[in-house]
């Protein structure tokens, strides 16, 4: 009997899947139809409903045998898979494959070997039409994943339903998003630890918090969810001044209201240690698993806006003023009162008072590209061509004038940026087109030294315009780490009608260095401390003049 009983379970073992396993495996057949099979392209199919339809059909399933048989009787539901010469020859080279996560289809531990083979057979016939899921410009280029179906009535929706809200976004992500292969963890793996996240969410506010954690998994400060709900359990009441987190501590650096801030004698320069008896560093590590970024700096920067926040009108902190460390109660107030628009309350947070053009002693022209138009760039640069050195500012986002600018910094037109957008027919796989260029043949180029400054708030086509201007032939770039989030943004919506972004392009260096996450590196680096802004010193600015006199 021995035997017998070892074989029985031995074979057990071999078919056993869990209820997880089983529910990652649907995630992973439904997305890859949603994308490849020429049928659910086309859009006719509520392919959200089948989705729905079969998750209890696949926790019902006892062993991989009845798994795979279910799977072919929805694939053969579609229509029998026809032949695809187009997609059959064309060969993708191992070089563009460094995004794409599609080996699970032949898991032979997972599917048997019939399903296996269909699979195999459409994604070697894949549909090379124009996908309904996936809405793109003419150059290719993802720019909205708004499913038809936002369900916008679904505060907290059930189980399934909470699925396709994972199951949605994965998919997206796996195929869609041009930086997977460097978000920092193998995607199969986020979707094991989030598919019991979001099947056993036990309210609201834990399927909101799922969200974001979701979210901020793929590493990018193009994206974030945030909603009613997190708002609330983060807290609905804010301090009335500004924070930059530096050294594990929280410095005020400014105020959205004055006179509330006076009411408990709040003053620029004082750095808070503790609030609530805890220490920044455990506010910033239980909090930041909830915040989207690509590195660090950025994550410190989002932090800022929720780091004070509460659920309660008061807090009490620890505080250092004068060398001094003191200890009071502080009050928080709800967001109305204020009296802060959403754009006025990031505008206010850069405190970026700097002209948008100014004359700085030794012959140094400064530019301000937050605030400098298209329109004005021929005027300043014709004053800036007389300088012996320009500083262009760029932590802010400037208005698309780096182009403009680069006419008068090259003497020729010179590559800057190369980008990577999905290959039509081949989801999952990026290609990288042309190089685009900047400048223009120009005999009267300026000559003088060049500075941009930059920081974590240089995000985006701020960082891009970094990209640009760096073509001119004796530039520097002074500062510190940027935001690590370049290209344009596409779009996606959750299940209850929760909208986020993402990067939707790759953006490189012509040499093909990355920018993603990295951000621009700096020739130079100046981190702010304490001191500096204690003593309202820009040094940085101040690092860019040294150089500039001393070419050190």
């Amino acid at each position: 009997m021995l035997p017998i009983l070892l074989c029985s379970i031995s074979s057990f073992s071999q078919t056993f899947l869990t209820e997880n396993q089983k529910l990652e495996s649907l995630c992973k057949v439904w997305g890859f139809l949603k994308y490849y099979h020429p049928t659910v392209v086309k859009g006719n199919i509520d392919w959200d409903h089948q989705l729905v339809k079969y998750i209890p059909m696949v926790i019902s399933c006892r062993n991989k045998q009845e798994l795979s048989n279910l799977y072919l009787d929805l694939i053969y539901s579609l229509g029998k898979p026809k032949e695809c010469k187009k997609s059959q020859r064309t060969i993708i080279p191992d070089s563009l494959k460094y995004n794409l996560n599609i080996g699970w289809i032949e898991n032979h531990d997972l599917f048997s070997d019939s399903l296996i083979s269909i699979l195999v057979f459409i994604r070697e016939n894949r549909s090379w039409k124009t996908n309904y899921n996936a809405k793109q410009n003419f150059w290719h280029m993802p720019l909205s994943f708004e499913n038809k179906q936002p369900y916008s009535g679904m505060v907290f929706p059930g189980k399934e339903y909470r699925l396709l809200s994972l199951f949605r976004f994965w998919n997206v992500i796996n195929y869609y998003y041009p930086y997977k292969y460097v978000i920092g963890e193998d995607w199969n793996l986020v979707l094991t630890e989030m598919t019991n996240k979001f099947k056993s969410a036990k309210d609201t506010t834990d399927y909101h918090l799922a969200l974001a954690e979701l979210n901020a998994k793929i590493n990018d400060s193009h994206s974030g969810s945030v909603t009613l709900y997190t708002l609330k359990y983060f807290g609905h009441y804010w301090v009335p001044f500004k924070i930059k987190i530096i050294d594990e501590k929280a410095m005020v650096t400014g105020f959205y209201s004055d006179s509330l801030s006076k009411v408990d004698d709040i003053k620029q320069g004082d750095v808070i240690l503790t609030i609530n008896n805890k220490s920044i560093s455990e506010i910033v590590t239980e909090r930041s698993k909830y915040f989207c970024a690509s590195n660090k700096s950025y994550k410190l920067f989002i932090l800022s806006f929720y780091l004070l926040n509460g659920i309660s009108d008061t807090a009490r902190i620890t505080f250092e003023r004068d060398g001094k460390t003191y200890q009071k109660s502080i009050h928080r107030y709800q967001y109305k009162d204020l009296h802060m628009t959403t754009k006025v309350f990031i505008n206010n947070f850069s405190n970026d008072t700097n002209a948008m053009m100014k004359i700085l002693e030794n012959h140094i022209g400064y530019v301000n590209m937050g605030k400098l138009t298209k329109d004005q760039v021929h005027k300043v640069m014709k004053k800036m061509m007389t300088m012996d050195a320009i500083i262009f500012d760029i932590r802010n986002y400037p208005h698309g004038t780096a182009r403009k600018i680069a006419k008068y910094l090259n003497e020729d037109r010179k590559a800057c940026v190369v980008y990577s957008t999905p290959l039509k027919g081949n989801p999952g796989i990026f290609q990288y087109e042309k190089p685009q260029y900047a400048g223009s043949r120009n005999s009267k180029y300026y000559k003088g030294k060049v500075v941009i400054l930059a920081n974590e708030l240089t995000i985006s086509h701020a960082e891009y315009s970094c990209m640009i201007l760096q073509t001119a032939k004796n530039a520097k770039v002074i500062g510190s780490q940027t935001a690590g989030a370049d290209g344009t943004i596409a779009y996606f919506t959750f299940p209850g009608g929760y909208k986020t972004a993402f990067t939707g392009i790759g953006i490189f260096y012509p040499d093909g260095s990355k920018t993603q996450r990295i951000g621009i590196v700096p020739n130079i680096k100046v981190t702010p401390t304490i001191d500096e802004i204690r003593n309202g010193r820009d040094e940085v600015l101040d690092r860019a003049i040294q150089f500039i006199l001393t070419s050190n």
